[in-house]
């Protein structure tokens, strides 16, 4: 119901731009951070399994960084065997890893079940800075669990069968001052709204929790502290099914801040593409380079590029705040199915223009970048059109002196009426203040957009 309304808001604002007006205010609130869901009846259960010390370790295997802290634990299954191990650009890499390896041993003793590696991403790279403090994913696995312990079925949907991705994550405060983060990240399948959260605990070993070593509260991280650990995250086969029939994302929430309350904390994720096995990680590999709007990361619709130019870096400054036009791309839109309902009375299709900035505040003022306008002219006044919020990425609300930061316009059309238009021109500004008054006498920037 959710995504019918917000799209049916689109291109209800989409025919009323073509007559001449629209609005920019509406945008989403997807970023905000989300608390894990706990299931303290399953950490209950995980905690009272105790990790055996007479496994004996396979000697074929070359112990990962990740199991430095459990060299007397091996793995006991003897079927398990890690598929695609080959090389893979950037974050598909699938290398370092060796047959019958656990980055996580701790999963056959606490599952009590047999454990099969699906893929193993040993090189994964997601690194997410929230303005000095960076949490970031060094590699993850996928395996399967079968005819696990009854007691342990909850997270797979009451199944004695299921799949389990484990993460290396590594926070790194490189902050003067302590921070509250919470760590609440998420693989996302079909859409925003369909996610298995991480577990701090599920299947995961005491010693392998990421948790502060200098600061005792929840979710608080010492000044220039920096740890590492693991978390889960549990998939039933039909999420599975869902996961490896989409394009999923590997989300780091936003939400770092230096208060237990959270307030003016650092809003945005960091969204990367999850790979689950190695064909899957060529044909991402493979993919056009698109900007990162919620087209792509929310899974909205597929995109092929009609024409870009990512390499105009177009300067223009209003007082001592600098606007550079990065690019600019134009694509035609299949929505996926997860969306085909909100996309009705779309005509020939849709063409999405997506124009990427970069804000450079140097001024002594504070800007809302929530509040910062923008207006698309079609060939003198043919047409006016105002940006589409929600399929933009959510930035910081107010961009600090010294601070910089990336502001992605969207913008939605008719295909048909599309093919007709020749010149565009987008008006940049003005900048708003704090106390949501106009900055810098108002002044505004603009570009002439290629097509």
């Amino acid at each position: 119901m959710k995504k019918t309304i917000v799209f049916g808001a689109v291109l209800l604002s989409l025919s009323l731009v073509l007559g001449g007006c629209g609005s920019d205010d509406d945008t989403t609130s997807a970023n905000e951070p989300e608390e894990p869901a706990t299931e303290d009846e399953q950490e209950g259960q995980v905690d009272q399994e105790e990790p055996s010390e007479e496994q004996e370790a396979d000697n074929s295997v070359e112990e990962t960084e990740a199991q430095g802290t459990n060299e007397d634990e091996g793995d006991e299954s003897g079927d398990t065997e890690e598929g695609g191990q080959e090389e893979q650009e950037e974050a598909t890499t699938d290398t370092g890893a060796s047959d019958n390896s656990l980055l996580n041993p701790s999963i056959s003793e606490l599952s009590e079940g047999d454990i099969e590696v699906i893929y193993t991403n040993s090189n994964a790279d997601f690194v997410h800075d929230m303005d000095g403090f960076v949490v970031s994913v060094d590699e993850y696995q996928l395996v399967k669990i079968e005819d696990m312990n009854r007691n342990m079925t909850i997270p797979f949907n009451d199944e004695v069968d299921g799949y389990l991705v484990t993460a290396k994550i590594t926070v790194d405060n490189q902050k003067d001052t302590a921070m509250y983060y919470p760590m609440s990240l998420r693989i996302q399948m079909n859409d925003q709204y369909d996610y298995s959260v991480s577990q701090p605990r599920l299947f995961i070993d005491d010693a392998d929790v990421v948790v502060s070593e200098m600061e005792e509260e929840v979710s608080k991280y010492g000044a220039g502290e920096k740890v590492s650990g693991l978390v889960s995250f549990a998939f039933s086969n039909e999420e599975y099914e869902r996961l490896t029939n989409t394009n999923p994302k590997f989300i780091i929430s936003g939400g770092a801040a230096d208060n237990d309350q959270f307030s003016g904390g650092y809003r945005e994720e960091g969204v990367f593409d999850f790979i689950y096995s190695s064909e899957q990680g060529d044909e991402v590999s493979s993919r056009p380079d698109l900007y990162q709007s919620k087209l792509v990361t929310d899974n909205i619709a597929e995109q092929s590029i009609i024409f870009e130019d990512t390499s105009i870096n177009q300067e223009e400054m209003i007082d001592d705040v600098r606007v550079t036009l990065k690019g600019v791309q134009y694509t035609e839109l299949e929505p996926t199915a997860s969306f085909e309902e909100a996309f009705t009375d779309t005509g020939d299709g849709l063409v999405a223009l997506t124009v990427l900035f970069h804000v450079d505040n140097q001024s002594d003022s504070p800007i809302s970048m929530f509040s910062t306008r923008s207006m698309l002219t079609v060939d003198t006044n043919r047409a006016r059109y105002m940006p589409e919020g929600m399929l933009e990425p959510g930035t910081e609300t107010m961009l600090e002196p010294g601070n910089d930061t990336e502001d992605m316009k969207g913008f939605l059309f008719y295909k048909d009426e599309f093919e007709l238009y020749e010149n565009f021109e987008l008006e940049y500004g003005p900048f708003y203040g704090e106390d949501g008054r106009e900055l810098f006498k108002a002044d505004l920037l603009n570009f002439t957009l290629p097509r």
